[in-house]
């Protein structure tokens, strides 16, 4: 069952997002019957859950070997897109389905983001005072000096 964990589940979420694919579709990815699937998960939403949690892990522990403290926010923004690379179309699923996850897995991906909004908070308030992405009308600022 580990088989489906990790690859045929990702593999599955991230062509058809977490809400579309189904236990029929997992199991024929994995080749393991519904019977199989149900010793291991009582649902599918167990299973979202248990992958959201693991790739949220994966991404913030790839995010820390990243970044450091002393870090711009440019740097920060890049460590966080460099983490996420190796699961964007999962986590642009988490994104765009965020609403409809089970709860759960919506809390293993607001605590993803805030581990991330930490560090840009702590970077913005100690080395770019001038530029901080928390301030109305800032925005543009922010990318015109990221795209440069």
């Amino acid at each position: 069952m580990k088989g489906l964990e990790k690859v045929s589940s990702q593999l599955m979420f991230a062509q058809k997002g977490f809400m579309n694919t189904t236990i029929d579709d997992l199991t024929k990815s994995a080749g393991v019957s519904h019977g199989n699937f149900f010793v291991h998960y009582s649902k599918r939403e167990d299973l979202i859950i248990n992958a959201i949690e693991k790739i949220g892990k994966s991404i913030y522990e790839r995010f820390l070997a990243l970044a450091d403290e002393d870090m711009e926010l440019e740097y920060i923004l890049n460590a966080h897109l460099e983490a996420i690379k190796e699961y964007e179309p999962l986590y642009y699923f988490m994104v765009a389905e965020g609403v409809f996850l089970p709860e759960q897995a919506r809390t293993a991906f607001f605590v993803l983001q805030n581990g991330i909004r930490h560090w840009m908070k702590k970077t913005s308030s100690h080395k770019c005072r001038d530029v901080c992405p928390f301030n109305f009308g800032t925005e543009n600022r922010i990318f015109e000096r990221l795209l440069k």
